[in-house]
C-alpha cells in the first residue's frame, strides 16, 4: 500500500494531461519518479505492460471538483492473494465469481487493487442540477492489455459491509472489440457518494438530479475496488458468451415435475406428453427454473408444485424451460422451447412466469407456432425496467440485481456483464426487450391475441416492497440515507419491487385481463414465490 499526500505543495503528485487537465498516477512511485517507459505508456506512446503504475485518477472534466487535498491510500501493485479479513467478504465473492465465469489464462489469478477515497478532500460543492451521465465525477483510467478484463466497483462501509456499486467502463473499440484497447476509462459520479436531494423525470426519459451540497469530503470507508485478470482476447460479445457457457446459462433445457419423487427432472422430447393439459414455468432474467421458482418445490411431495400437479386433475404434466435471457431474443427462446417439446401441443397450455418470463409468455400467446395459451400468471412481469430507460443508469440495475442474486449463478451472470460498457449491455437482445420504449415490448404490451387462436387470460401478480423488508439490509439503508431511493422512484414509480414498477407490472392488453390482485405482494423482485399470498393467488387463478 502507498499513501499519496495531497497536502504538501512541493510533492510531485500530479501529471499534466490534455486541455489543462491533470491526473495522479496510482502505483508504487511518485509522479516525478516515473520511468520514461511508464510515461510513454500513460501518454499512449507505447502499449506494453508497466510495473510501477496500474491506473491514473483525476477529475472527469471541467465540471468536476478541483483543489484536491487530503490523502489517498492506493495499492502499490495489487494482490493476487486476497482474503476476507483484509478485503471483505463481498470482494472475495466477486473474485470467486470472476473465477467461475471467466476462462482465466493458465496460471493466472485475479489481482485486487484499490483506491481508498475516504481521505480525499476538495472544494465544497453547492447543490447542483444535472442529468445522469453528466455532473461532477472522477475519472479512473485503468491500464490494461487487450487480453485483460476488469471489474470495478465502489465499496461502502467497513470492508464493504454496506454493499457495492458497479462502475461500468466507457465503450472501447469498434463493435466493442477488446483487441486494440490498452486502457479502460471509468466515470465515477460523485452523487453516488454524496447523495441526492431530488430526482425528477424529464420528457426525454432522462432524469434531472440535484446533488446534495457538501463540504468537499468523501464519506468514511469509500473505496474503489479494481479486479483485473488475464483471459482470452476477443470482442465483448464473445467474452459474455463464454461466461454464459461456463455458468450454464447459454443452453435451453426442458424440465418436468416428477410426482413420484417430488422434484424436477430433465425430460427429452420423446417423454413430453403433447396431448396432455400442460402447466409451463418460465423464469426471469439471469435466473433458472430453480432460481426463480425454487420455493414452490420446497418440501418436495408436500410442496406447492406437488399440490398443483394433483389438484382437480387439471394438469397432465408440469414443465419448465431453462433458457438464455441475455443473448437470445423471445423468438429464439420460443424456437428452443418447441424443439425441446418435439411438436405441437394438442391443448392450450397454462403458464406461470416471472419477470422477463412474462414477456416470453406473451410472445407465445401471440406468435407461438404449435402452441396456444389459455391462462398466464404474470408475476412481476418486466413490462419495461425503468433503470434501462437511460443507458448511463444500467450499472445501477446490475448493482441491484447482484444484491438480490449474489449467492446464485444469476449473480455470477450479473457480475460478468458488469465488466462491459452499458452501451454494449443495452444492445444485448435478451435485455433490450425490457427497455421502456422498445418497439417489440410496446407491441407485446398492447397487442391482442389474434382471432383464430385461443383467447388468453392474463393475471398480473404485482408487488411493492415494504420498507420493513430492508431494515436489516445495509445496502438499502445506505441508499435511503443518501437519497438514492429518489432515483429508483423516479424511474420505477412510487410503488415498485426494486426492479419493475408496480404500475408497469400490471399492464395487460385490453380484453385479456383475467383478474386484478387487490393488494400488491409485499416483497422485492426475487422473493415472490416464497410468499403465501403469491401461492394463494396462483392457486385461485389456475385452479378455479
Amino acid at each position: 500500500m502507498r499513501i499519496i499526500s495531497l497536502l504538501d505543495p512541493d510533492a510531485q503528485v500530479w501529471l499534466p494531461g490534455k486541455e489543462g487537465q491533470k491526473f495522479i498516477p496510482l502505483g508504487s512511485v511518485r509522479a516525478d519518479q516515473l520511468a520514461q517507459t511508464t510515461r510513454d505508456r500513460i501518454e499512449r506512446r507505447s502499449a506494453g505492460p508497466v510495473r510501477d503504475v496500474w491506473a491514473t485518477l483525476g477529475p472527469w472534466d471541467e465540471q468536476s471538483p478541483v483543489g484536491w487535498t487530503g490523502t489517498l491510500q492506493v495499492s502499490s501493485n495489487g494482490s493476487n492473494w486476497s482474503n476476507p479479513t483484509s478485503s471483505g467478504s463481498d470482494t472475495i465473492a466477486l473474485i470467486d465469481t470472476v473465477q467461475r465465469s471467466t476462462a482465466l489464462a493458465e496460471g493466472a489469478r485475479v489481482r485486487e487493487q484499490f483506491v481508498d477515497l475516504s481521505g480525499l478532500r476538495f472544494a465544497p460543492q453547492a447543490a447542483g442540477t444535472f442529468t445522469i451521465g453528466h455532473g461532477p465525477a472522477l475519472r479512473l483510467t485503468l491500464l490494461v492489455q487487450p487480453d485483460e478484463g476488469a471489474v470495478v466497483c465502489i465499496q461502502y462501509g467497513p470492508l464493504g459491509e454496506d454493499g457495492i456499486e458497479f462502475i461500468a467502463p466507457e465503450p472501447t473499440g469498434p463493435a466493442h472489440s477488446c483487441s486494440q484497447r490498452d486502457r479502460l476509462n471509468y466515470r465515477i459520479p460523485l452523487w453516488l457518494v454524496h447523495g441526492l436531494s431530488s430526482a425528477e423525470q424529464q420528457e426525454n426519459g432522462n432524469l434531472s438530479l440535484q446533488i446534495r451540497p457538501n463540504q468537499g469530503g468523501m464519506p468514511p470507508h469509500t473505496v474503489l475496488k479494481v479486479l483485473t485478470f488475464q483471459r482470452e482476447n476477443s470482442t465483448s460479445h464473445e467474452v459474455i458468451k463464454r461466461a454464459l457457457g461456463r455458468l450454464g446459462r447459454d443452453k435451453s433445457n426442458l424440465w418436468r415435475w416428477n410426482l413420484r419423487h417430488g422434484g424436477w427432472e430433465s425430460v427429452t422430447a420423446a417423454k413430453v406428453k403433447r396431448d396432455a393439459k400442460t402447466l409451463l414455468f418460465l423464469h426471469g432474467s439471469f435466473s433458472s427454473t430453480n432460481g426463480s421458482f425454487g420455493p414452490l418445490g420446497e418440501n418436495r411431495q408436500w410442496s406447492w408444485l406437488q399440490n398443483v400437479s394433483l389438484a382437480k386433475r387439471r394438469y397432465g404434466q408440469v414443465l419448465a424451460l431453462d433458457h438464455d435471457t441475455v443473448l437470445e431474443t423471445l423468438a429464439e427462446n420460443t424456437a428452443h422451447l418447441m424443439a425441446a417439446v418435439g411438436g405441437a401441443f394438442q391443448q392450450p397450455i397454462d403458464i406461470v412466469s416471472h419477470s422477463r418470463g412474462g414477456l416470453l409468455a406473451k410472445h407465445l400467446a401471440l406468435h407461438g407456432r404449435g402452441i396456444e395459451v389459455e391462462r398466464v400468471a404474470l408475476v412481476a412481469c418486466a413490462n419495461g425496467v425503468g433503470y434501462m430507460r437511460v443507458i448511463a443508469n444500467i450499472a445501477r440495475f446490475l448493482s441491484v440485481m447482484r444484491r438480490f442474486l449474489r449467492f446464485t449463478a444469476g449473480g455470477d451472470v450479473v457480475a460478468a456483464l458488469a465488466q462491459h460498457s452499458v452501451e454494449l449491455i443495452s444492445e444485448l437482445p435478451g435485455l433490450a426487450i425490457m427497455t421502456p420504449g422498445n418497439a417489440e415490448l410496446k407491441a407485446l404490451m398492447s397487442a391482442q391475441v389474434p382471432s383464430g387462436r385461443s383467447k388468453t387470460s392474463f393475471f398480473p401478480i404485482i408487488g411493492d416492497y415494504d420498507r420493513a423488508l430492508t431494515n436489516d439490509e445495509r445496502f438499502f439503508k445506505r441508499m435511503a440515507v443518501n437519497g438514492l431511493d429518489l432515483l429508483i422512484r423516479a424511474f420505477l414509480g412510487k410503488q415498485h419491487d426494486w426492479v419493475v414498477g408496480s404500475a408497469a407490472q400490471a399492464i395487460v392488453a385490453p380484453g385479456h385481463l383475467a383478474d386484478v390482485l387487490e393488494t400488491p405482494i409485499q416483497t422485492w423482485h426475487t422473493s415472490y414465490f416464497d410468499k403465501p399470498a403469491t401461492q394463494r393467488a396462483l392457486n385461485d387463478f389456475l385452479l378455479r
